[in-house]
């Protein structure tokens, strides 16, 4: 089995990483969708289908595909939330724009679930999860009103 970095040289791209959240493949404009295709399989292969959640963007500029590690993300915002009763999921295939720098961003939407902790709480612990890791919106889910 290739490795993702292997995948990913083999069609001339390249990969950058955000710690161990994200990696974003870039690759050339001359890059099919069926190519790209291979590359997820392998990505879903290597590291659980899922485990991943994937942006495509294929526009006349470039070719990205990016890989967040759903897995490790989650188990971050675990650390912050759990000592106020909350758990965390990410919504699959559903993902937000930011701004980062002079660029935009898309990342996937964290949903923090469980009793109201006070909205100050809430309003901390997005900007806590927001601000360290590779996402632009929190929100929140009551449970058992």
């Amino acid at each position: 089995m290739l490795i993702l970095e292997e995948e990913i040289g083999r069609f001339g791209g390249e990969i950058k990483r955000f710690k161990d959240y994200v990696f974003k493949a870039v690759f050339p404009q001359n890059v099919s969708r069926a190519d790209l295709e291979k590359t997820i399989f392998v990505a879903q292969e290597q590291y659980g289908a899922n485990n991943l959640v994937i942006y495509i963007d294929m526009t006349e500029i470039r070719h990205e595909v990016l890989f967040f590690r759903t897995d490790r993300i989650l188990e971050e915002v675990a650390k912050l939330v759990t000592p106020f009763g909350l758990h965390a999921e990410i919504l699959d295939d559903v993902f937000t724009v930011g701004v980062g720098g002079d660029n935009r961003s898309y990342t996937p939407v964290v949903v923090l679930v469980g009793p109201n902790p006070g909205w100050e709480v809430l309003k901390e612990l997005s900007g806590q999860i927001s601000n360290t890791l590779p996402i632009n919106r929190v929100t929140y889910e009551t449970v058992g009103c």
